[in-house]
Parts: structure tokens; sequence; C-alpha cells
């Protein structure tokens, strides 16, 4: 008997299924599992999954992120026109009018900045400044991306870092680039006097150490942010 999955891979079925749904609903649809995520992508379907058993005490073990998942890789023309189906429909609990309704950066759902200006008033702490994270020196100088980046491509097992003045990207991040929905505003300041202190490099818990203003980077673009430093302290790195 087929189920709702099946269903999905008929394009007459999807398309009209899409035009009826908010996009935040066509996204959590499709944030069910694998199986939902390739095919509203136009995936191949993905082999099952295994599990790496440790030992009796620890129990299973996931693997690490499987390629054929294709994350990173989502914007795939079949899921892009099903995204331009859906309603951009703000999807905030206590949204209750607002007409300007934008993609939150960390998880894609859609708030509206009513919502966004809402949130602000009530815990009014300044995201901008608090988007920032800090990398001990051994992250930095191997590349250690940060655990808590956002897959905007394939994701990489180092990353490029160039501390001030050398070349290289750097943030350029504006606060207008903030949008964000109220969950991921609370996560984003979670935790923001440790971050101060601890490394945020995927699987590190070291102390960030002396002079981490050169080794911060940004929360939203995953770039380092060029910091302004006296003479002075430029002249001791």
């Amino acid at each position: 008997m087929p189920e709702l999955v099946d269903l999905l891979s008929l394009w007459p079925v999807v398309s009209v299924l899409a035009s009826h749904l908010g996009l935040g609903d066509l996204i959590q649809l499709a944030r069910v599992n694998s199986e939902y995520r390739a095919v509203l992508h136009g995936f191949p379907p993905p082999a099952p999954r295994r599990v790496e058993l440790a030992s009796p005490d620890q129990g299973e073990r996931p693997q690490a992120v499987r390629e054929d998942l294709f994350i990173g890789r989502h914007q795939t023309p079949l899921w892009n026109q099903l995204k331009a189906r859906a309603n951009l429909d703000c999807t905030e609990a206590m949204h209750f009018q607002g007409n300007t309704t934008g993609l939150c950066r960390y998880c894609s759902m859609p708030v509206c900045m009513t919502c966004i200006v809402r949130a602000s008033f009530a815990h009014p702490f300044n995201v901008w400044r608090s988007r920032t994270g800090y990398l001990c020196i051994d992250c930095w100088t191997t590349g250690n991306p940060h655990r808590d980046r956002t897959y905007r491509q394939a994701p990489e097992k180092r990353t490029s870092y160039n501390s001030p003045p050398g070349k290289g990207d750097f943030c350029r991040c504006k606060v207008n680039d903030g949008w964000l929905c109220w969950r991921c505003r609370q996560f984003q300041v979670r935790d923001i006097l440790l971050r101060r202190h601890q490394c945020v490099g995927e699987a590190c818990s070291n102390p960030v150490g002396p002079g981490r203003e050169q080794r911060c980077i940004c929360l939203w673009c995953d770039l380092p942010i060029q910091r302004f430093v006296s003479l002075k302290a430029k002249q001791s790195l």
C-alpha cells in the first residue's frame, strides 16, 4: 500500500500539496527523515542507516555525516520550485500581523519583521554583537570550523582563517542581516558568557586563551571578524 512519501514522488501531487502549505510546513515535512528529504529535493534514495557499536556500556554510536544526505547541496531545482509554490507565512507562535517576511538565518523558518521587532523590545540584547565566537590557537591555525555552523554548501573539514592584517575573506555582516526567529535568537545568546572563554571549534572545549580578539569569527557567515587593534597590541603579536 502506497505511503505518503511515495505520493510525494509524483510531481502533480507534490506540486499541488506545496501550493496549499506554508513554507515552514514544507520545510518541516522535508525534515521528517532522510527519505522525505530525498524525495522533496530530488536526491537518490538514501542508503539504510548503519550504526557503529562502540561498546555494551556506550550503546550505539552514529557515523559521521553521510554522503548520501547531500548536506549543503539542498538548493536543487525541484526543491526551489516547491518552495516557490508554498506560502511565505510567518511561523512564529505569537504572530499577529506583518507583511515583510524572510527566512531565519539559522533554521530557515519564515519570520516576519513585526515578530522580530516585538522580540527585540521584549529582550533588547544586541543580536549583531552577540553573533561572535572565539577559537583557540590550535583550532584557528588548523582551520577547524565552529560546531554550530550552517551548511550553505558541502561541509568542509577545514576552513581557511586569516588574522588581521592578513589577506582573505572577512565578515561583512550588517545589523539588518540578523534576521532571526525567536528560538534562534535565544540560541544565539545561549551561553554567550561561556563563548568568551571556551573555544567554539568543532569537538573542542579548550579555553580560548590570550589574544582571543584576533581569533574571532562570525556565527552568521562563518568568516573571521576583522578587529581593529591598537599599534601597541599589533607590535605585541
